[in-house]
């Protein structure tokens, strides 16, 4: 009798084996996954989107970069890593929309694109090591 537990404990391992992993389509984010899994998206929307004073998603990124500067290596690149990963984890606008998109409604694959292009502008512009002169002749 254990013998034949065993070999169907041992059939069931090896289906479940051949079975592919669920994916983010399969099982789609839920709204707290979101916000533990993008906190930053959320709080960016919550505080430079939502409340509508910003006409626009540049002019919201804008008020948050002169708001943080000179102190925005730390808030930046949470955003930033936030941003990326939406973009590598939901390259395909259905996935982005059921994952995030319902629950972070502001977000959008060229939006996210835009958020981490100025943060790089004003990254590399304000914060890099400028090239020095050589030597006086």
């Amino acid at each position: 009798m254990p013998s034949i537990c065993l070999r169907e404990l041992a059939g069931l391992i090896r289906v479940v084996d051949q079975e592919p992993e669920a994916g983010f389509v399969d099982l789609p984010l839920a709204d707290w996954e979101a916000a533990a899994r993008f906190p930053e998206l959320f709080g960016f929307g919550a505080n430079w989107i939502h409340d509508g004073e910003y006409p626009s998603l540049s002019d919201s990124v804008m008020a948050f970069v002169e708001a943080e500067h000179p102190f925005c290596s730390e808030t930046f690149s949470r955003l930033v890593a936030d941003a990326q990963s939406v973009l590598v984890l939901f390259p395909r606008p259905a996935a982005l929309s059921v994952n995030v998109t319902r629950w972070v409604p502001w977000v959008s694959h060229d939006g996210l694109r835009q958020i981490i292009r100025m943060i790089d502008d004003h990254m590399r512009t304000e914060h890099s090591e400028r090239p020095t002169r050589g030597p006086s002749p």
